[in-house]
This record gives structure tokens, sequence and C-alpha cells, in this order.
């Protein structure tokens, strides 16, 4: 009979605060689930009406290297001379730098951040050495990946190229 009293006496979690509880647990759930899944939706940038990738796959240009010189303090520099051949701005090139085992990344503007529109051309220049150990080597390769700039949300963006339309230069 104690036994009894004391089940009867013992007071449960009211029904009104578990679904209090149940809900607030939902929606917290549902809100990390949608942050989670926005990372795997690219926000759309588009260029001349077109998506950023349909306007790379429209992008041509050439690339030189004119002139390997000596610069100051011992780098050795080069001129990239660039024509756009395409009606896409190009806006500045995301360029690999790729060497005996090193890669590094370098961003170059165009006109001083205005572009290369179709038919233009423009040169920049560049250090093509890098300290290898305790001697000085130079990278043989130089990866020319084009961006454009686009507006996305009514706010300008730069898009990256994919590599494949990029334009390798070797370094003599």
């Amino acid at each position: 009979m104690s036994m009894n009293k004391r089940l009867v006496k013992k007071k449960g979690i009211s029904p009104v605060i578990a679904s209090v509880l149940l809900v607030v647990v939902v929606v917290v759930l549902a809100t990390i689930i949608f942050i989670w899944a926005r990372s795997f939706i690219k926000e759309a940038i588009k260029k001349n009406e077109l998506t950023a990738e349909q306007a790379c796959s429209e992008i041509k240009f050439d690339a030189s290297l004119s002139l390997v010189s000596d610069g100051a303090g011992g780098s050795k520099v080069t001129t990239v001379d660039v024509v756009n051949k395409a009606n896409i701005a190009l806006y500045q090139f995301n360029i690999q730098k790729i060497g005996e085992g090193r890669s590094d990344v370098e961003h170059v503007s165009l006109q001083d951040g205005l572009g290369l529109n179709g038919g233009e051309g423009t040169s920049f220049v560049l250090q093509v050495n890098y300290t290898r150990g305790s001697t000085t080597a130079v990278y043989q390769q130089l990866h020319l990946i084009p961006e454009i700039l686009g507006t996305s949300n009514q706010a300008k963006k730069i898009f990256t190229c994919p590599e494949k339309y990029g334009l390798t230069l070797d370094v003599s």
C-alpha cells in the first residue's frame, strides 16, 4: 500500500512543457539543417546575361612572355603580354606559378582594376624566381586563369573561371 502512495505522489513533466520542449528541439534541428544545406547551393553570378560559368566558356585570350630580365635585388622578372579576343571583359588573372616541388598563386589586376575589354591588350610584370633551400630557382610554368567581374543580388562579385579556361605559358 505504501508503494502505491509513493507512485501517486510522484509527478511527471507537464504535457504543455513537454510539447514546448519538443517544438524547440524541432526548430533548432530544422535551423541547423537549413544552414548546412545552404552551403551546397552556390549563388548565381551573372555576366552579360549569362551565368559566370557560361561566360567563362566564351573567354578567349592570348598571352606571351615577352621579356625576361633581372629586377631589383637579383630577382628575375618577366613581362606578360595579354590580348583579350572575346567580348567578355577580363577583370584580373589568378596566376599559378609552378616550379620544381613548389606552386604559388598571385592575383594580377588588369588595367588598374578596370578590366580588359574585348580587343584590348595590356602587359604586367611578374617575379619568376623563388628561393629553394640556399639557391634561387625559376618557375617552369605560369598558368593564367581568368577572373571576371559579375553581379549577384545587385552586388559585384569576382568569379574565378575553372582551370580548363586558363592558358599555360612556359618560362624559359
